[in-house]
């Protein structure tokens, strides 16, 4: 998210033209290529219960794709003015949206764009809260709320629009595989094997394709996230997020309750009440957080002996301007139009505990590993270094 507009542009839309590229000279001329971009490329419009962000392309105008793309390879200057007049968080949006463009822009109809909300972790398969071997999105802001409690968040009443990891799969496989004619080389042709020694009634029983996807409107941008005719026990706050993962981080020992409590008091009653913009808010913390921990890190170099904990800081630095990322969406609420509603009995509270029980088990399981690696070097020997040297050498 924080990647520089040259960055940005080469593994967000130079990959992406060039795997499109790729899949059209494919000998499967039913292959298609699928997209996946991120719900939030309506620069500063968020969409209302009423009217929704649409699953359309964001319009650019007055600003051309084509030149915000070589412009963001370049001067940069071009694609600068564009992000901020249309009011993009970040290069990750920006990049995203004119990739859209550019995608869309030929109407190759086996091009394939998703949107996806925030990712959160599973709520059915493999397991639920499963969230893989490493966190990200919403768990990864929970395990630095909780493993450096120290920092500035901002967290409002707003909603969170999160989509579950598992949904999102689902979605992307039922699209992906859609066909108008799936007599004619379809899906079926998708998993043909030239060498398969078996008749074609064998392999159209085996596929078991389902013909009733072949009436489902096809479409070629697709927002993965709960409508906003969804009801209101569908998601929950970033507020409740915020009380949860402080509770569980004192509960479990990963904060003192004082140091919880009083982060809680700042990230969620006084700096909401401030109205932070987005660049207020990225000075504020600059000149508070990163700044400071900055100095501390120079005054750690120049002692003769090195702290436990600027290791720590040192790796905590590559995520320390987190709350940077989650500020634009963490206090505004957003409306998808979707064809996407969670069940009846999806209950959001118990989702929400799920993601800081994930974070809990990703602190756990990083703990575990440095008291390993911590117990595997304290049981050396180092004095016996200089003999094993000199047994070596005869």
């Amino acid at each position: 998210f924080t990647q520089t507009m040259e960055d940005a542009a080469v593994s967000n839309i130079t990959s992406s033209l060039q795997m499109r590229s790729l899949t059209r000279k494919l000998s499967n001329k039913n292959a298609k290529f699928v997209y996946i971009s991120t719900a939030f490329v309506h620069g500063c419009e968020t969409g209302t219960k009423t009217e929704p962000l649409p699953e359309t392309l964001f319009s650019l105008h007055p600003y051309d794709p084509l030149e915000l793309y070589k412009s963001m390879l370049g001067t940069q200057s071009y694609a600068s003015a564009a992000m901020n007049a249309l009011g993009f968080p970040n290069t990750y949006t920006f990049s995203k949206c004119i990739c859209e463009h550019l995608l869309h822009g030929e109407n190759d109809q086996n091009t394939l764009i998703i949107r996806p909300s925030i990712v959160g972790p599973s709520v059915q398969e493999p397991f639920e809260g499963w969230a893989g071997e490493k966190p990200s999105t919403i768990v990864a802001a929970a395990c630095l709320y909780l493993k450096f409690p120290y920092n500035m968040w901002c967290f409002g009443k707003e909603t969170v629009p999160f989509v579950p990891v598992d949904v999102l799969c689902r979605a992307i496989i039922s699209r992906a595989f859609i066909c108008l004619d799936p007599d004619a080389s379809g899906i079926e042709g998708a998993f043909s094997d030239p060498s398969a020694d078996y008749d074609n009634e064998e392999k159209k029983e085996s596929l078991q394709f389902d013909h009733s996807l072949a009436n489902y409107p096809r479409k070629y941008i697709v927002t993965v996230a709960w409508d906003a005719s969804s009801h209101e026990s569908a998601s929950f706050s970033w507020l409740s997020y915020a009380y949860a993962i402080t509770h569980m981080g004192s509960l479990c020992g990963h904060v003192h309750r004082v140091v919880a409590y009083s982060g809680l008091l700042l990230s969620t009653k006084l700096f909401p009440r401030l109205q932070f913009s987005l660049d207020a808010f990225d000075l504020l913390h600059s000149l508070l957080i990163r700044t400071s921990i900055d100095a501390l890190l120079r005054l750690c170099d120049k002692l003769p002996w090195k702290p436990e904990f600027a290791q720590e800081l040192k790796m905590l630095g590559q995520v320390l301007d987190l709350p940077l990322v989650f500020f634009p969406f963490a206090n505004q609420s957003f409306y998808f139009r979707s064809e996407l509603s969670p069940p009846g009995d999806f209950n959001s509270e118990r989702y929400m505990f799920s993601c800081v029980v994930a974070a809990h088990r990703f602190i756990r399981m990083i703990e575990a590993k440095r008291r390993k690696h911590s117990k595997y070097y304290n049981s050396l020997n180092f004095r016996e270094y200089p003999n094993y040297a000199h047994n070596s050498v005869k």
